[in-house]
């Protein structure tokens, strides 16, 4: 029996398959894309949480140059979202995870993609992810990347 979160749940599904499903010859804009994500979190009302305890990264998946998931190493996905652009995230092959101890932070810890411009890239937001919204999401970005015809980026460090 569906409750109402989740008629709205697959209603939000819908409309935003379709809306990038319209997209098909051209891929949503960078803008587009930050604010569909960001549309997303609104929608599914993510928690949000202040840091990730016991943080072990084990692999991630690069949304946008704004937005990413993590997975921790008791397969626990993340949507972390960064204060600013991050230079060359939606290129990048790997990522450093800049923290101390054994805690993730928003608000402190940062990201680095390595290469010739390592900015850290400060976390603005962490957000706990089912695996379902975390497929969902990716499902997302890869039908956004096919529009634009380009390779996702999806690696996993375990």
């Amino acid at each position: 029996m569906l409750n109402n979160r989740n008629v709205v749940g697959i209603a939000l599904i819908v409309s935003l398959l379709v809306l990038l499903s319209g997209c098909a010859t051209n891929a949503m804009t960078r803008a587009e894309r930050e604010q569909a994500y960001n549309q997303y979190i609104i929608d599914e009302q993510l928690e949000s949480v202040e840091s990730i305890q016991a943080f072990r990264f084990s692999g991630w998946n690069e949304l946008s140059d704004k937005h990413l998931i993590i997975n921790t190493g008791v397969n626990r996905p993340y949507l972390i979202t960064l204060r600013h652009t991050c230079v060359d995230l939606d290129f990048a092959q790997g990522i450093k995870i800049n923290n101390t101890g054994s805690r993730l932070r928003a608000d402190f810890d940062s990201i680095s993609v390595p290469g010739n411009f390592s900015q850290r890239c400060f976390i603005d937001k962490i957000y706990k992810l089912s695996k379902e919204q975390r497929k969902t999401l990716i499902s997302l970005h890869r039908n956004d990347n096919a529009a634009e015809g380009e390779s996702e980026t999806e690696t996993d460090m375990s």
